[in-house]
């Protein structure tokens, strides 16, 4: 029997894992024991080795570490933290303790990404100095959105304000943060940076094996840092510059989110560039 002519055509992207990733829910383990806070798990729950961290964005530092330092492996959803010195700390911590850590990027795993860093690492465009990676959407109306908070809805009376708050400075809870908008608030997110710029320009960073960068400039269009502290701007335009390592030359990433317009930038270009 031919094989090749039974196997099914493969798939890129979320549409390849669409018939093997599903949601693992209470069906699936109806005896697991359930906690509203992490604390109390790990205080009770002595025999795990490991703890993946799924949560808010601004809980993701406050659990791993907690289980770091419990000599906890952990997995844990990007992004890692919301902001580097987190990041550090957690890095620091893991050394420490020697625990097994690792991110979760799930397109990290698809074909397309393997594919981009053959083309890239066989020299099929040559020597690549220049990776250009641009998003249609960013921060939204910086002025609109903090108007919102003026509203003073109930909190649903089957939500723990404070606890699902966690690290976050003290406020009144609203919608907008708890319904899945708190990636576009600097106290519980990291915007569109900290939510995309990792599935869009992984594969860069694996084909080109980039590590930091050496500076980081920052432009924004109609942001002011203090009236809109909130919040992210309504786009923004960011030049990495890595150093040369090894046989490839330096390497400058330009990152695009928001109005493309406003940034000079045609509507119809999205994706990665690389030249």
């Amino acid at each position: 029997m031919d094989t090749e002519k039974k196997r099914a055509p493969e798939r890129h992207g979320a549409a390849a894992n669409s018939t093997l990733v599903r949601a693992i829910g209470d069906k699936d383990f109806p005896d697991a024991a359930r906690y509203r806070d992490f604390r109390q798990l790990l205080e009770k729950e002595k025999n795990i080795d490991a703890v993946i961290v799924g949560t808010p964005d601004h809980t993701h530092a406050a659990i791993a570490m907690a289980a770091i330092q419990m000599s906890k492996h952990v997995h844990c959803e990007k992004p890692l933290a919301r902001t580097v010195y987190e990041i550090r700390k957690l890095s620091e911590a893991a050394r420490q303790q020697r625990v097994a850590t690792q991110l979760s990027n799930q397109g990290h795993s698809f074909l397309a990404c393997r594919e981009f860093c053959e083309a890239i690492r066989s020299d099929v465009i040559g020597d690549v100095t220049g990776v250009h990676a641009v998003v249609r959407f960013g921060g939204g109306d910086p002025d609109r959105r903090i108007a919102q908070l003026n509203q003073q809805p109930e909190v649903p009376e089957t939500l723990d304000w404070n606890l699902w708050r966690g690290p976050a400075p003290t406020r009144n809870f609203h919608p907008t943060y708890h319904t899945g908008g708190w990636p576009g608030w600097r106290k519980f997110g990291s915007g569109v940076l900290g939510d995309y710029l990792c599935h869009l320009v992984d594969p860069v960073f694996w084909a080109l094996r980039l590590d930091a960068p050496t500076s980081i400039v920052a432009e924004a269009k109609g942001y002011d840092p203090k009236e809109h502290s909130e919040v992210f701007p309504r786009s923004a335009k960011i030049r990495y510059e890595f150093p040369a390592r090894g046989t490839r030359k330096p390497v400058t990433l330009y990152w695009y989110d928001g109005d493309l317009p406003d940034l000079g930038i045609d509507e119809t270009h999205t994706g990665v560039i690389a030249s």
